[in-house]
C-alpha cells in the first residue's frame, strides 16, 4: 500500500519513531524510555526531542501528533533525579521506572493505536495480509475480523465501536491469491482428519483381530 502524495519522509520517520515507542510501551507498559538506552538510543532521542518540541512557543508538534502521544499516556514532563544531583551525577538522567507485565487488555488497546496510527499515515484500517512492516499488526487486524463473525462474538461492544469510529471494514473482498492460500490450508486440514480417522480405523480393526484370536 502506497502512502498519501502530501506524506513527508519526515512524517514517515515520525510514525516509524511512533510505531517503535508504541512497541516499547506495549513491552514495558509505559513510554518513559531510558536516556542512552542501549538497545536503541535513536528512541530515546526522538522521545526527548517529542517534549523539547511540545514546550516551545512555536512548536512543530502537530495536534494530531500530540494527541497520538497522549493516548499512549505519554509523560510531557519528568521529575529529575534529584538525589543524582546532589551526589554530583548526571542530572539528566531520568527515575528508572518500574516495568511491569502487560495485561491482554493493554495488548488490545496497544494494537488498536497501531491502527490508528496506521490508518493516519496511509488512509485506511486494510493493513495487508503480510505486511513486512508489523506482521503483527496484520494478524491482529485479521484476528478482530474473525472474531467479530463468531456466535456469538468473541470481541466485546466497546471494542466493535471503537474500531467503527476508525472506520473499520469487518467485511473485505479477498485477493485469488488468499482465497487460494485459504483453500490450501483448509484441504490440509481435511486430509489430516482423513489421516488420523483412517488411522483410528486401522486400530480399531487391529484389536477386533487381537479379540478374535486371529493371527
Amino acid at each position: 500500500m502506497d502512502l498519501p502524495h502530501d506524506e513527508s519522509i519526515q512524517n514517515q520517520k515520525w510514525y516509524a519513531n511512533y510505531n517503535l515507542l508504541n512497541e516499547y510501551k506495549e513491552r514495558f507498559g509505559n513510554c518513559s524510555v531510558p536516556k542512552n538506552w542501549k538497545e536503541n538510543p535513536k528512541l530515546s532521542n526522538w522521545v526527548r526531542k517529542q517534549r523539547d518540541e511540545y514546550k516551545k512557543d512555536s512548536s512543530q508538534l502537530t495536534d494530531i501528533r500530540i494527541r497520538l502521544l497522549n493516548e499512549l499516556d505519554f509523560r510531557w514532563f519528568i521529575e529529575r533525579d534529584k538525589s543524582k544531583a546532589r551526589n554530583g551525577l548526571d542530572t539528566s538522567s531520568v527515575n528508572e521506572v518500574h516495568h511491569e507485565p502487560v495485561t491482554q487488555k493493554n495488548k488490545w488497546h496497544s494494537n488498536y493505536m497501531k491502527l490508528k496510527v496506521f490508518k493516519q499515515v496511509y488512509g485506511s484500517c486494510d493493513v495487508p495480509r503480510n505486511w513486512t512492516e508489523d506482521q503483527s499488526l496484520s494478524n491482529w487486524v485479521r484476528k478482530q475480523r474473525d472474531e467479530y463473525r463468531m456466535v456469538p462474538k468473541r470481541l466485546t461492544e466497546e471494542r466493535i465501536k471503537l474500531l467503527n469510529n476508525i472506520g473499520f471494514r469487518w467485511w473485505i473482498k479477498k485477493s485469488l491469491t488468499e482465497l487460494v492460500d485459504e483453500l490450501e490450508v483448509l484441504l490440509k486440514q481435511v486430509k489430516t482428519k482423513q489421516s488420523y480417522r483412517k488411522s483410528e480405523s486401522i486400530k480399531m480393526d487391529w484389536w477386533t483381530m487381537v479379540g478374535r484370536g486371529v493371527d
